[in-house]
C-alpha cells in the first residue's frame, strides 16, 4: 500500500485510552492509500529539525477527533496543559521550521 496524497490535518488529533487515561496525538497529514483508504500521519522527532511520518496506532484502539469537538478539561489534555489555539490551528509549516516539514 503506498500513499498517493497527503492534505494537512489542520486542528485534528488522534486518541486512545491508556492506564485509565486518554492521550491524545496531533496529526500532522491525512494521507490517501492507493487502495482509497485514508489515515492520519503523525509527526514524529527524531533529531533537531527532522521529523519522520507515522501511522498511529490503529483505530480498533483510539479515533480521530477534532479540535472543535473537545471540552476545555480535553483540550487541555491535548496540548499538555496548554491551550494555545493560535498555534494548533497554523498551518504546519508555520508551526515548526520549514526544513522540518
Amino acid at each position: 500500500m503506498s500513499i498517493i496524497s497527503t492534505t494537512p490535518a489542520t486542528g485534528w488529533f488522534f486518541y486512545f485510552k491508556s492506564a485509565n487515561k486518554i492521550i491524545y496525538y496531533r496529526l500532522a497529514v491525512w494521507a490517501t492509500y492507493d487502495d482509497g483508504s485514508v489515515s492520519g500521519l503523525l509527526a514524529v522527532q527524531k533529531k533537531d529539525n527532522e521529523f519522520n511520518l507515522v501511522k498511529p496506532p490503529s483505530t480498533e484502539v483510539g479515533g480521530y477527533v477534532h479540535w472543535d469537538d473537545l471540552n476545555q478539561d480535553q483540550k487541555e489534555k491535548a496540548l499538555g496543559g496548554v491551550v494555545n489555539e493560535e498555534v494548533l490551528l497554523k498551518p504546519m509549516e508555520e508551526r515548526v521550521p520549514s526544513e522540518a516539514v
